[in-house]
């Protein structure tokens, strides 16, 4: 529960413009807005906690408007990090990995990864040999967690 006082010293922060609600206090480096409520938490989800209620645990809370000062509750829902991610990469926010220079993969090539673990006749292993990659990274592929 966040208490009268800090949630004052939260809306001196706010800009409650036609639109977003723009943040106008403190930034970490990913550009979210932070602030000091019993530690340093980012704004957004303080937001969250004043205006709709308790974030479980294991969920994040994105912004739908890709604003990440916004504090508009009516702008932001939960998710997983998973979700988080995948509406990332569907909006085209992130750079795509095949365009990042260091990058041995593409998503045509995790695709072909899934398809033939899925398959049974590769171990994660052989697919590592066959890529040219770790195995470590294999496994993120196989479960999602790299090339969504």
């Amino acid at each position: 529960m966040i208490s009268p006082k800090s949630i004052e010293l939260f809306l001196e922060k706010v800009d409650k413009t036609e639109n977003c609600w723009i943040w106008l206090a403190h930034r970490n480096n990913k550009g979210y807005g932070v602030i000091n409520i019993s530690g340093v938490k980012l704004a957004h989800r303080i937001s969250w906690e004043i205006y709709v209620g308790n974030i479980p645990k294991g969920m994040v809370v994105m912004h739908k408007c890709d604003n990440p000062i916004c504090v508009r509750p009516e702008h932001l829902g939960l998710g997983t990090q998973i979700d988080n991610l995948k509406d990332m990469y569907r909006k085209g926010r992130a750079a795509l990995k095949e365009r990042r220079t260091q990058s041995k993969l593409t998503m045509k090539i995790a695709s072909k990864i899934r398809v033939a673990y899925k398959s049974g006749h590769f171990t994660q292993r052989r697919l590592a040999k066959v890529f040219h990659i770790s195995q470590a990274i294999v496994c993120d592929v196989i479960n999602n967690k790299r090339w969504i």
